[in-house]
């Protein structure tokens, strides 16, 4: 019976569960696009035949969405789909969030969201899995400073996680994708950490928009989280606050028109 168990306390070491150093840079990213007022939109990891023919993507092609590499895999079909609407695995975050953008923008005057997932496609041998963090802004009154906003959005998100060393460079398209693209090629850059690159953002083109019934222009940003996270570093430098006012001085530099802000700035 109970009476005859002995009031001893049992012999248990409490041990601290191991970090999960993937979730924390997760939440940490998260974070930060919540601090610059993005919600957080949770998507199913599937794709219809509808959005295969808005993006031009066919079964043997890779989508050119987050990755230049185009036309090296495919989209995977799935054997039992529950509906015509989940037909495919997504291979992008992005044709799901302009789904969200299609449906929202006609009650809301500006629409800033993210997400955080996974993409599927066919390698070679196996399926590539991989993990992506995609943002959308978009206003009914385009103001001209969308672009420019959302990648102040990027920096912030990339300083937070200790990546210091970010820049953008020009979009160029490939042959490839010339028939495939979703990026506007006047308002796209290509986002990287030295010479790798981790993602992508520019304005979607207005061929897609028109596709997906959306008036308004649209910018999104698409990182390769997985290369996020092993380059982001958790130690920061300490700066004591300084005892002097800060002074500031402008430099002008007169350019050409046809050279970017981000080729002077690289050369500096």
């Amino acid at each position: 019976g109970y009476e005859k168990l002995l009031a001893v306390f049992p012999r248990v070491s409490l041990i601290p569960p191991k970090r999960n150093l993937d979730r924390f840079w997760e939440e940490m990213a998260k974070n930060s696009l919540k601090g610059a007022g993005f919600s957080e939109v949770y998507n199913y990891s599937f794709i219809g035949g509808r959005l295969r023919e808005i993006f031009s993507w066919k079964e043997k092609d890779l989508p050119a969405s987050a990755t230049p590499k185009a036309l090296q895999a495919g989209l995977i079909e799935v054997e039992n789909p529950v509906s015509e609407e989940y037909k495919y695995l997504s291979p992008s975050l992005i044709p799901n969030l302009l789904k969200n953008a299609s449906s929202n923008l006609r009650n809301f005057d500006e629409l800033k969201i993210f997400e955080s997932g996974k993409i599927f496609f066919k390698g070679k041998k196996q399926i590539i899995e991989k993990k992506q963090l995609g943002g959308l802004l978009s206003h009914k009154k385009d103001s001209g400073s969308d672009f420019y906003t959302l990648k102040g959005v990027v920096d912030s998100v990339v300083h937070n996680m200790g990546i210091s060393n970010v820049w953008y460079d020009e979009w160029k398209i490939s042959p490839e994708e010339s028939k495939i693209s979703l990026w506007d090629l006047k308002r796209a850059a290509e986002i990287k950490v030295d010479q790798k690159e981790i993602g992508f953002l520019g304005a979607i083109s207005p061929k897609v928009l028109d596709a997906m019934k959306i008036k308004n222009s649209v910018f999104v940003f698409d990182l390769n989280f997985d290369l996020l996270f092993q380059l982001a570093v958790e130690e920061h430098e300490f700066r004591p606050i300084s005892r002097y006012p800060v002074a500031i001085r402008d430099l002008a530099v007169l350019v050409p028109r046809t050279v970017k802000v981000q080729e002077v700035l690289n050369h500096i």
